[in-house]
């Protein structure tokens, strides 16, 4: 596993992992399977020209897109099982955390590690138990013919969807604990972050030169060559006193999946985007509001 520290803002950071044990890969437990069966079932669903289920996918993928990116960034994270845990344990193998060493100071990697993986703890734990509880009281829904119980479905993706980042965060506060984790500054991702932006074009032509190296080590190389830098903006993640700036440009979702190889991170990269810059312009206009109030 490879852990990947993405900022979105000067005060926001998406965690992702990239599993490398192609073994684990392929024996996938239960969760997994169930997992890889609900996301093609809901595939065929939006494919549907029922209108019945064109408005639940709607709505669904509405729901999904409301989901803070933190948890979808928990969420890539293994859950620690007992036989991970022995294995990781009995090798010592250490986990590389990689980040762009421009933007986030090697001093302050390791307790922005932590804090990502323990801040929000209580929070799924809280949710997931709720979810549970209010899963016997949408029975009721089962019995209408035809409509399938929505709420009972949501509630139990939510369940599960908590669980899954709860156990995410809480491998890596173990990999912490027990000092497992490396800290690699990356200069690939610190040229991704100061690099112009791209064309559609030049873009898809970087993607199809990528796709055609044997090695993900020279998958990298080669995209980081093409790269024509800017000078980026030397950003204190550690202020919480200066306003909150976002980092991200357009392009860079898309360099870093073709970069490192990883096609769902684009898109994860995207909805943190999406979400902080709601976030700021929310703060902003508060702001805005409140001192237009102070002058009158």
């Amino acid at each position: 596993m490879r852990l990947f520290l993405l900022p979105i803002s000067s005060k926001h950071t998406l965690i992702y992992a990239q599993r490398l044990n192609r073994q684990l890969i392929a024996k996938q437990g239960y969760p997994e399977r169930i997992t890889a069966w609900a996301s093609t079932k809901w595939t065929q669903w939006e494919a549907s020209d029922k209108p019945l289920w064109q408005k639940i996918t709607t709505w669904g993928n509405n729901a999904f897109a409301r989901i803070p990116y933190q948890e979808w960034g928990l969420k890539s994270i293994p859950p620690l099982s007992a036989r991970r845990k022995k294995e990781e344990l009995r090798g010592k193998e250490e986990v590389d955390a990689i980040y762009p060493s421009s933007i986030i100071k090697p001093a302050n990697a390791p307790g922005l590690l932590r804090r990502i993986a323990t801040e929000r703890q209580a929070l799924h734990k809280k949710w997931m138990w709720w979810s549970i509880i209010g899963l016997p009281f949408t029975a009721p829904v089962a019995l209408i013919p035809i409509i399938p119980n929505l709420p009972f479905f949501y509630l139990a993706f939510r369940a599960w969807s908590h669980w899954k980042a709860l156990s995410g965060s809480r491998h890596i506060e173990s990999l912490l604990d027990k000092q497992l984790i490396r800290l690699v500054e990356s200069p690939s991702l610190a040229k991704i972050y100061s690099a112009r932006n791209f064309s559609p074009k030049e873009l898809d032509d970087l993607q199809k030169s990528a796709q055609q190296v044997e090695t993900p080590k020279e998958r990298e190389q080669q995209v980081t060559e093409r790269l024509k830098s800017e000078q980026p903006n030397a950003i204190d993640l550690k202020s919480d006193s200066s306003p909150d700036l976002l980092i991200v440009k357009k392009d860079t979702g898309r360099l870093v999946s073709i970069c490192f190889g990883l096609p769902q991170i684009s898109m994860e990269i995207e909805r943190a985007s999406t979400q902080v810059s709601k976030e700021i312009d929310k703060v902003n206009e508060d702001r805005t509001q409140k001192a237009s109030v102070e002058k009158q």
